[in-house]
């Protein structure tokens, strides 16, 4: 039996009660055992984080600027909650996260997220493009800052920065842009409270953000 959470995000009951409970712990300057049980023993890498949870759990992100090398991944059938600007103090909140691919040129998204539930809040996502390995004449894959494909997603108080837009300088004439944006999300749900989008980059008639 499925329902709509406060958060507004769609989630089956048997699911919830861990979502909530396996929380994991996340901060680039952590210098504990990495177990993510807390802010002291927080794990430092994002990917690493999601892997812990299995298939369900709530990332609690200390604000700062997490560079990553890979887009991070969330398996099909996950149900996880992604949540930014803890001051590293308990619950208290301040500050941004950040999550950005490198400035230096690079080919891939932040999120690639496939038939999960997903809750993002208080984030900035930078930087992502989408790689052109797996640009198609069918455009079966886009989003270059993330790509949703049948998820029921939610996004609250985010921040979307110059994605795509690597593509674009690199004289690509919007080749792959036409398969990108912030948000590219194929069947599913889709949900935008109070989220702000800057100097990403589209070209093209689809239906993307």
């Amino acid at each position: 039996i499925c329902a709509i959470a406060y958060s507004h995000l769609a989630y089956c009951e048997e699911s919830e009660s861990e979502v909530l409970t396996n929380v994991k712990y996340v901060s680039f300057d952590a210098t504990g055992n990495s177990t993510g049980a807390d802010w002291e023993n927080a794990f430092t890498n994002i990917q690493e984080a999601i892997d812990a949870c299995g298939d369900a759990g709530t990332l609690k992100i200390k604000s700062g600027t997490y560079i990553i090398s890979n887009e991070l991944t969330v398996a099909s059938g996950g149900d996880f909650r992604f949540i930014g600007g803890y001051s590293g103090n308990g619950d208290e909140r301040s500050g941004e996260t950040v999550i950005s691919a490198d400035t230096a040129y690079t080919e891939h998204r932040i999120f690639s997220v496939t038939s999960s539930d997903v809750y993002f809040e208080a984030l900035t996502i930078a930087n992502g493009n989408m790689p052109s390995s797996i640009y198609t004449t069918t455009q079966a894959d886009y989003g270059q800052g993330i790509a949703l494909k049948s998820c029921n997603s939610v996004f609250t108080n985010c921040f979307f920065y110059r994605n795509g837009e690597r593509n674009k300088e690199s004289g690509n004439d919007g080749k792959y842009q036409v398969n990108g944006g912030a948000i590219g999300a194929q069947y599913g749900t889709l949900l935008i409270y109070n989220c702000r989008f800057s100097e990403n980059a589209i070209k093209g008639d689809n239906k993307k953000i």
